[in-house]
């Protein structure tokens, strides 16, 4: 479960963030915003992915972007589309590739792992 000082901690990173709790114990991390490197067919996108009733001990996996985001006018790889909630939108299968941290890692941290991969992306 997502702490009240950890969202506050993300909203000092990025203010307009939200963590939308669910009836199901999980919860939409949704960030505004996200600036991209050229060659992303954006500027920035809205970045979303979803936190487990599990988290901190279980990690964030996978997250979303805008629908119509592409490195120019390709798909992204390991990227498909998928229904988040009412919306469609970009499902991004790239997932971490250092070990998880409890304790020293958070939505912030998953936020930045988010920042680098569109950076490596080119």
């Amino acid at each position: 479960m997502v702490s009240e000082a950890e969202i506050e901690r993300l909203r000092v990173s990025r203010p307009q963030a939200q963590v939308l709790r669910q009836t199901d114990a999980t919860a939409i991390v949704v960030v505004p915003g996200v600036r991209l490197p050229s060659g992303w067919s954006r500027s920035e996108t809205i970045v979303r992915w979803l936190v487990s009733p599990a988290y901190p001990a279980a990690q964030p996996d996978c997250f979303y972007a805008d629908l119509d985001l592409r490195i120019g006018a390709a798909m992204p790889t390991n990227s498909g589309i998928q229904q988040l909630g009412a919306e469609q939108l970009l499902w991004f299968s790239w997932h971490l590739q250092t070990p998880w941290r409890p304790g020293r890692d958070d939505l912030v941290t998953y936020l930045h792992f988010i920042e680098a991969r569109f950076s490596d992306v080119r």
